[in-house]
């Protein structure tokens, strides 16, 4: 039982096999490109004439993306109850669909809708009660505040309006902390499984799980002192629980510091954004981030999060 337990940690590395709303968006995308296209968009000086002809022909992925993406509705809920055959495909098709729109969005007829799209669909990859797929929606958040500063500087003012009023109108997704109690209620689940009925051991781990998962979301909600101070209280008192359960505990403070780094990451993205429409970017950055002139008449801005980790937005000029 153990055995089979442990394994189950590694559930969210992979992912669900039921079709979802994005399925047409992933259609389109497998149709439209071949595997030399990563290599040209990962070039580490991208062929601009390549990047062209790619958007050209990934344009119907475009059109999928913002149909899907529109959906203000869509909740990535699947059937998690195999435990760790369970597969969760969409995770690595999103990250695809990211880097193909995202690594072609210079030359897309539509970036700014692009953009919106793809931060919407990080929004709803946040909306499945796994920690993975949180982890998977806030890296395609950051990265889509990447791809996006590449644009920002070339964007009319209308453009720049349209997507600061676009990403102020997002789906709701739950809290951090929700994600947390929620994945703990499928371990949970998962582990009486593992036994038969009224398995005294399976029992007990199942409870455990739920104990410390929902304890982890109550800390979560705290202030960021107190938040990081517990979650090491529960680190270091997961020590003594079955061994089964200590598989879900230790990310929980790594998982906390990528939460603080994307609210950074957002932070600076929307400096950039409104410091462009009033048209002196470091006037309106003043101390809320350090702001760097760049040479190609672009700009960097920086902001500390924590000790391992400083966040910065680099906005290209207009060349």
């Amino acid at each position: 039982m153990r055995l089979l337990f442990v394994s189950f940690s590694f559930l969210f590395a992979v992912v669900s096999a039921s079709a979802h709303p994005y399925e047409p968006v992933f259609e389109a995308l497998e149709s439209a490109i071949v595997a030399e296209d990563m290599a040209v968009i990962e070039a580490d000086k991208p062929n601009p004439v390549a990047i062209a002809e790619l958007a050209e022909r990934v344009q119907p992925v475009r059109v999928a993306l913002h149909e899907a993406a529109a959906n203000d509705e869509i909740i990535w809920v699947g059937d998690y109850s195999a435990g760790p055959e369970t597969l969760l495909p969409h995770l690595s098709k999103s990250r695809s669909v990211l880097r193909v729109i995202g690594g072609t969005l210079t030359q897309s007829r539509t970036p700014v809708e692009d953009v919106i799209a793809l931060r919407r669909m990080a929004a709803h990859l946040k909306t499945e009660p796994t920690l993975v797929s949180r982890l998977v929606g806030i890296g395609t958040e950051a990265a889509t505040y990447r791809y996006a500063a590449s644009i920002l500087a070339k964007l009319s003012d209308d453009q720049r309006q349209a997507l600061r009023q676009a990403l102020g109108d997002l789906p709701v997704t739950p809290s951090p902390a929700d994600t947390l109690r929620a994945e703990g209620r499928i371990f949970s689940k998962y582990a009486l499984t593992l036994a038969p009925a009224g398995n005294p051991v399976a029992q007990q781990i199942s409870d455990e799980i739920l104990q410390v998962t929902s304890d982890a979301g109550g800390a979560m909600e705290l202030p960021k002192q107190e938040r990081d101070a517990r979650l090491e209280e529960i680190e270091a008192s997961a020590q003594e629980l079955n061994p089964a359960t200590q598989k879900v505990v230790p990310s929980y403070g790594r998982y906390a510091r990528t939460v603080d780094r994307i609210i950074i990451d957002r932070e600076l993205f929307h400096l950039a954004l409104d410091g462009l429409i009033a048209g002196d970017v470091e006037a309106h950055v003043g101390d809320a981030a350090s702001y760097e002139p760049l040479p190609d008449g672009g700009f960097r801005l920086s902001k500390r999060v924590d000790d391992e980790y400083i966040a910065e937005i680099v906005v290209d000029g207009v060349r």
